[in-house]
Protein backbone atom coordinates (compact mmCIF):
# COMPACT_ATOMS: atom_id res chain seq x y z
CA UNK A 1 0.00 0.00 0.00
CA UNK A 2 1.23 3.79 -0.96
CA UNK A 3 -0.16 6.40 1.06
CA UNK A 4 1.02 10.09 -0.82
CA UNK A 5 1.13 13.06 1.35
CA UNK A 6 0.74 16.55 0.30
CA UNK A 7 4.26 17.00 -0.34
CA UNK A 8 4.23 14.45 -3.04
CA UNK A 9 5.77 10.95 -3.38
CA UNK A 10 7.01 9.37 -6.71
CA UNK A 11 6.86 5.49 -8.20
CA UNK A 12 10.48 5.16 -9.84
CA UNK A 13 10.53 1.83 -12.26
CA UNK A 14 13.03 0.17 -13.85
CA UNK A 15 11.02 -3.09 -15.59
CA UNK A 16 7.10 -3.04 -16.08
CA UNK A 17 5.59 -4.20 -13.34
CA UNK A 18 2.23 -4.06 -10.86
CA UNK A 19 1.06 -2.58 -8.05
CA UNK A 20 -2.07 -4.42 -6.43
CA UNK A 21 -2.05 -2.62 -3.28
CA UNK A 22 -4.20 0.81 -2.54
CA UNK A 23 -3.19 4.18 -3.73
CA UNK A 24 -4.48 6.62 -1.27
CA UNK A 25 -3.27 10.13 -0.13
CA UNK A 26 -3.72 12.95 2.84
CA UNK A 27 -4.74 16.10 1.19
CA UNK A 28 -4.32 16.82 -2.36
CA UNK A 29 -1.02 15.04 -3.62
CA UNK A 30 1.16 14.93 -6.67
CA UNK A 31 2.02 10.99 -7.62
CA UNK A 32 5.23 11.09 -9.94
CA UNK A 33 5.44 8.33 -12.74
CA UNK A 34 8.43 7.68 -14.12
CA UNK A 35 11.33 5.87 -15.58
CA UNK A 36 14.87 5.42 -16.36
CA UNK A 37 14.58 3.11 -19.10
CA UNK A 38 12.92 4.83 -21.99
CA UNK A 39 9.18 4.15 -23.77
CA UNK A 40 8.56 0.67 -23.04
CA UNK A 41 7.81 0.17 -19.05
CA UNK A 42 3.79 0.01 -18.61
CA UNK A 43 2.92 0.07 -14.61
CA UNK A 44 0.22 -2.01 -14.06
CA UNK A 45 -2.18 -0.57 -11.11
CA UNK A 46 -4.74 -3.28 -9.99
CA UNK A 47 -5.44 -2.56 -6.66
CA UNK A 48 -7.89 0.55 -5.39
CA UNK A 49 -7.00 4.14 -6.01
CA UNK A 50 -10.31 5.79 -4.70
CA UNK A 51 -8.54 7.20 -1.91
CA UNK A 52 -6.24 9.28 -3.56
CA UNK A 53 -6.99 13.01 -4.42
CA UNK A 54 -4.66 15.21 -6.36
CA UNK A 55 -2.63 14.49 -9.30
CA UNK A 56 -1.07 11.60 -11.25
CA UNK A 57 2.34 12.85 -13.44
CA UNK A 58 3.16 11.04 -16.08
CA UNK A 59 6.78 11.88 -17.16
CA UNK A 60 6.72 11.19 -21.21
CA UNK A 61 10.61 11.59 -21.79
CA UNK A 62 10.79 8.35 -19.27
CA UNK A 63 8.01 5.98 -19.11
CA UNK A 64 5.61 3.83 -21.21
CA UNK A 65 2.91 4.72 -19.17
CA UNK A 66 0.12 3.03 -16.93
CA UNK A 67 -2.45 0.04 -17.26
CA UNK A 68 -5.79 0.48 -15.15
CA UNK A 69 -7.39 -2.73 -14.52
CA UNK A 70 -9.36 -4.56 -11.59
CA UNK A 71 -10.78 -1.89 -9.09
CA UNK A 72 -7.72 0.66 -10.31
CA UNK A 73 -10.44 2.91 -12.06
CA UNK A 74 -9.55 6.39 -11.25
CA UNK A 75 -11.71 8.73 -9.48
CA UNK A 76 -12.92 12.41 -9.78
CA UNK A 77 -10.17 13.66 -7.47
CA UNK A 78 -7.35 12.30 -9.43
CA UNK A 79 -6.06 15.03 -12.06
CA UNK A 80 -3.32 13.40 -15.37
CA UNK A 81 -0.84 15.71 -16.69
CA UNK A 82 1.84 14.41 -18.94
CA UNK A 83 5.13 16.60 -18.76
CA UNK A 84 8.89 15.79 -20.49
CA UNK A 85 9.89 16.54 -23.56
CA UNK A 86 13.50 14.48 -23.50
CA UNK A 87 15.04 12.60 -26.38
CA UNK A 88 14.18 9.01 -24.23
CA UNK A 89 11.02 8.68 -26.32
CA UNK A 90 8.64 8.11 -23.70
CA UNK A 91 4.64 8.36 -24.79
CA UNK A 92 2.71 8.60 -20.82
CA UNK A 93 0.18 6.27 -22.15
CA UNK A 94 -2.97 5.71 -19.70
CA UNK A 95 -4.43 2.03 -20.89
CA UNK A 96 -7.44 1.22 -20.00
CA UNK A 97 -6.55 -2.85 -19.75
CA UNK A 98 -9.60 -4.92 -18.08
CA UNK A 99 -10.95 -8.27 -19.92
CA UNK A 100 -14.20 -6.27 -19.29
CA UNK A 101 -16.13 -3.01 -19.81
CA UNK A 102 -15.35 -0.45 -17.33
CA UNK A 103 -15.69 3.14 -16.93
CA UNK A 104 -12.09 5.50 -15.70
CA UNK A 105 -13.03 8.58 -13.94
CA UNK A 106 -10.58 11.41 -13.61
CA UNK A 107 -11.14 14.93 -13.28
CA UNK A 108 -8.86 16.97 -15.53
CA UNK A 109 -6.00 16.07 -18.32
CA UNK A 110 -3.06 18.65 -18.53
CA UNK A 111 0.51 18.90 -20.31
CA UNK A 112 3.19 20.83 -19.29
CA UNK A 113 6.04 21.25 -21.80
CA UNK A 114 4.96 17.76 -22.93
CA UNK A 115 5.43 18.15 -27.09
CA UNK A 116 3.08 19.37 -29.68
CA UNK A 117 -0.11 19.03 -29.97
CA UNK A 118 -0.99 15.43 -30.70
CA UNK A 119 1.93 13.83 -30.27
CA UNK A 120 2.74 10.82 -28.77
CA UNK A 121 4.88 13.16 -26.12
CA UNK A 122 1.51 14.56 -25.29
CA UNK A 123 0.10 11.62 -23.98
CA UNK A 124 -1.76 8.79 -24.86
CA UNK A 125 -5.36 7.48 -23.67
CA UNK A 126 -6.28 4.08 -24.81
CA UNK A 127 -8.08 1.01 -24.44
CA UNK A 128 -5.56 -1.92 -24.64
CA UNK A 129 -7.75 -4.69 -24.60
CA UNK A 130 -9.98 -6.24 -27.70
CA UNK A 131 -13.47 -6.81 -27.45
CA UNK A 132 -14.12 -4.44 -24.77
CA UNK A 133 -15.15 -0.67 -24.98
CA UNK A 134 -13.25 1.54 -22.14
CA UNK A 135 -15.20 4.94 -21.13
CA UNK A 136 -13.21 7.52 -19.93
CA UNK A 137 -15.36 10.29 -17.90
CA UNK A 138 -13.41 13.31 -17.32
CA UNK A 139 -14.02 16.64 -15.94
CA UNK A 140 -15.38 16.41 -12.47
CA UNK A 141 -12.22 18.85 -11.73
CA UNK A 142 -13.82 22.28 -12.33
CA UNK A 143 -11.09 24.29 -10.68
CA UNK A 144 -8.70 25.19 -13.01
CA UNK A 145 -8.44 25.21 -16.64
CA UNK A 146 -7.26 21.93 -18.13
CA UNK A 147 -5.50 22.10 -21.46
CA UNK A 148 -4.72 18.35 -22.96
CA UNK A 149 -3.13 18.26 -26.06
CA UNK A 150 -2.56 14.26 -26.67
CA UNK A 151 -4.10 11.92 -28.12
CA UNK A 152 -7.16 9.76 -27.61
CA UNK A 153 -7.57 6.80 -29.49
CA UNK A 154 -9.09 3.32 -29.91
CA UNK A 155 -5.76 0.83 -29.47
CA UNK A 156 -6.96 -3.01 -29.40
CA UNK A 157 -10.73 -2.32 -27.94
CA UNK A 158 -12.31 0.75 -28.02
CA UNK A 159 -12.48 3.87 -26.09
CA UNK A 160 -15.68 6.21 -25.37
CA UNK A 161 -15.27 9.59 -24.15
CA UNK A 162 -17.90 11.14 -21.72
CA UNK A 163 -17.24 14.65 -20.73
CA UNK A 164 -18.29 15.92 -17.53
CA UNK A 165 -18.47 19.25 -15.33
CA UNK A 166 -18.28 22.74 -16.38
CA UNK A 167 -14.79 23.39 -18.23
CA UNK A 168 -14.30 22.68 -21.33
Amino acid sequence: NISVTSRGGGIHMETSGTFSGTLSSTGSATLDLNSNSGNNNILKFTGDNSGFSGTWALDTTNIGGIALSGSALGNSNVNLLWFGNGPNGGTGRVQANDTSSKTYTFGELNNLNSGSVGSSMSGIIEDAQASTTAIFSIGDSNATAATFQGVIRNGSGTLALTKTGTNT
